[in-house]
């Protein structure tokens, strides 16, 4: 037998009964930490949390560890360093490295390098040496069935086994088969923009969640995975992320679609139209594709800015500014406190409003004596009226109350004062919707853009295209509040997204950097789809980002990404490439007449009776599902 594989099966078994050494201790550590932490109930749950899940990932792991061996000698080393990359990072209780974490920056030696001299990023700089092996493991319910020494795992020959098997399989092995163009993605600076456009079938989806995932771990000293984020199309996707991600050690990681983000920032109750009726015309007419389209751009944001700029002007009331009759200020000293605020430093209308009050709290504080005085003549004024006899206990009051006021700097009657400032975000839309013949520019189709939104409202709902919008307003007008402690985002499946709507998505996270991830030529909402990642870059993002291409597609025949090719030409984007993986030429059936279900029937049973295991119908809308 050979000695290599009599010894790399010696070394699985000592390392699965390191395992289990390991999987035995924290079970005893588990058990120990109610008496450890007995009247700390937060540190407790959060240990047994973290430990529970630490205990179920290694029982998962023992029975396929690792899946690659490196060997690198550094350039101070006397001799090579074994490493035996596995799913999720392993020391035993003296702090020996039983298996490395596929996120370790030397890890990235076996995805991108070949054998020979060669460097790596680490945390303490630039790390040179040579690579001295790079050997690909497969491990299957605890047992070596092979190995193989290569020099790249790019090879469509390596790929080929991984490739033929079902899909949940196949997104359980790809941790051992990142290609290169994959990789770099994956451990992308967590500081820069990235926008991802990879062809069908080139794994940008898993390469997105790799990516949170190794972020997660890499940054796991100072951001909490809490502060992450996944932002995906439809619920469906979430539910999968969600049951994809602790398998790839992640927990805690909120995941959202761009509704639900919406929502949970407004904190207002919000009625959302099926996306779906835009398709098949069920809501309104011919303009509706137009008028969504113009939603999620930033000619409509640029009517925004401008009904804004209006609506900041009429916030204080025109009037000088009173308590119970007795004038504290002046309209023509609020009104100059009111324009040095808009010009002033504030990034929010609530910035400007705490700017203006504590200019005017300041002011009244100033002039405190003379205020005192005019008060105490107002009353005496007021008492001296025998009209005012009978109602001596208000007077009584309402002196009292102003006293109090003015002792204060007057902060809870100004806060009254700029009440406008303080409006419901969906109201406030609604004022844009009923004025926006003023603000929209140039779009031709805002009369029927104003009667289809204040129908919406007055059934209580709106378009997904009104979101952008209403995050973009609440931004405006309030801050961030606590979503700007989000550190990363990935946002997949971005081709269905207008710019404006991921303009809008990172001033509501403005702590945030961006992986977006998606393919120009699977955009289903065609009125509303992104035509190029150009506009996004520069509109979205104002130029601070970077634009990625996975052309590769793991998913699919030759025979298939050839037919494809020739129509993602005409869409000029580039054509994708293929793995070299053969089958049955693409056939093509005309379907038209009368008879088109019944020949789509007939199709589906010969597909059935050849044993095909998955077959699909698609249609553009639901409509042409229908017998």
């Amino acid at each position: 037998m050979d000695t290599v594989f009599i010894h790399e099966k010696e070394h699985l078994r000592q390392t699965q009964e390191k395992y289990g050494e390991i999987i035995a201790e924290n079970e005893e550590f588990y058990k120990s930490l109610p008496d450890l932490y007995p009247e700390d109930p937060d540190i407790l749950n959060d240990l047994l949390f973290q430990t529970h899940n630490h205990i179920a990932r290694l029982h998962l792991g023992v029975e396929k560890p690792y899946f690659a061996r490196i060997d690198f000698t550094g350039d101070h080393d006397k001799k090579p360093e074994k490493y035996y990359l596995g799913k999720i990072g392993v020391m035993d209780s003296d702090d020996r490295v039983v298996t490395l974490d596929w996120r370790a920056p030397i890890a990235t030696l076996y995805y991108d390098s070949n054998v020979g001299a060669v460097e790596y990023e680490s945390p303490g700089g630039v790390e040179k040496g040579t690579l001295d092996l790079k050997r690909m493991l497969e491990i299957e319910k605890r047992e070596l069935i092979s190995y193989n020494d290569v020099d790249t795992v790019t090879s469509d020959d390596l790929l080929a086994p991984y490739l033929g098997v079902n899909a949940d399989n196949r997104l359980k092995n790809i941790i051992a088969t990142i290609q290169s163009e994959q990789n770099r993605i994956i451990r992308g600076n967590i500081h820069e923009n990235m926008i991802v456009q990879g062809v069908a079938g080139s794994g940008k989806t898993t390469v997105a969640l790799h990516r949170i995932a190794y972020l997660v771990y890499n940054h796991r000293n100072r951001i909490k995975p809490s502060q992450f984020m996944v932002i995906g199309p439809n619920q469906f996707f979430i539910s999968y992320i969600a049951s994809v991600l602790p398998d790839l050690d992640v927990d805690s990681v909120p995941q959202h679609t761009y509704a639900s983000l919406a929502k949970e920032v407004l904190h207002e109750e919000l009625t959302l139209n099926n996306p779906a009726n835009c398709l098949t015309g069920v809501i309104t007419g011919k303009n509706k594709g137009t008028i969504e389209g113009f939603k999620t751009s930033m000619a409509y944001k640029d009517a925004l800015d401008d009904f804004l700029a209006w609506y900041e002007r009429t916030i204080p009331p025109e009037t000088d500014f009173s308590l119970r009759g007795f004038k504290v200020l002046a309209r023509e000293e609020v009104e100059t406190a009111w324009q040095e605020a808009l010009t002033g430093s504030g990034n929010t209308v609530r910035d400007k409003v705490g700017q203006c009050m504590e200019k005017l709290t300041t002011l009244i504080n100033d002039r405190k004596i003379q205020l005192d005085e005019s008060l105490s003549k107002h009353f005496r004024a007021l008492y001296a009226d025998r009209e005012n006899a009978a109602r001596l206990d208000k007077l009584h009051r309402d002196r009292a109350y102003i006293e109090k006021e003015l002792d204060r700097g007057c902060r809870q009657s100004l806060k009254e004062f700029f009440k406008k400032a303080d409006v419901k975000t969906t109201a406030l839309y609604r004022q844009f919707i009923q004025n926006c013949g003023a603000h929209i520019a140039t779009f031709g189709e805002k009369e029927a853009l104003k009667k289809q939104t204040l129908a919406n409202f007055r059934k209580r709902s709106l378009d997904n295209e009104d979101l952008p919008a209403l995050l973009y307003l609440r931004e405006r007008m309030r801050g961030a509040d606590i979503f700007r402690n989000y550190a990363h985002a990935v946002v997949d499946e971005a081709q269905d997204f207008g710019v404006f709507d991921l303009y809008a998505l990172q001033k509501t996270l403005p702590g945030c950097t961006f992986t977006v991830v998606g393919d120009l030529a699977q955009a289903i909402y065609s009125y509303r789809s992104i035509e190029n990642w150009d506009s996004v870059r520069a509109g979205a993002f104002e130029r601070n980002a970077r634009v990625c291409e996975m052309v590769k597609c793991y998913r699919t025949t030759v025979e298939v990404m050839e037919t494809a090719n020739k129509i993602t030409t005409f869409l000029g984007l580039p054509p994708a490439e293929p793995v070299i993986r053969h089958g049955s030429p693409v056939a093509f059936h005309a379907l038209g007449g009368v008879a088109a279900t019944q020949k789509a029937v007939e199709l589906v049973r010969a597909y059935k009776e050849d044993a095909f295991k998955s077959i699909a119908i698609l249609g553009k809308v639901e409509g042409e599902l229908t017998p």
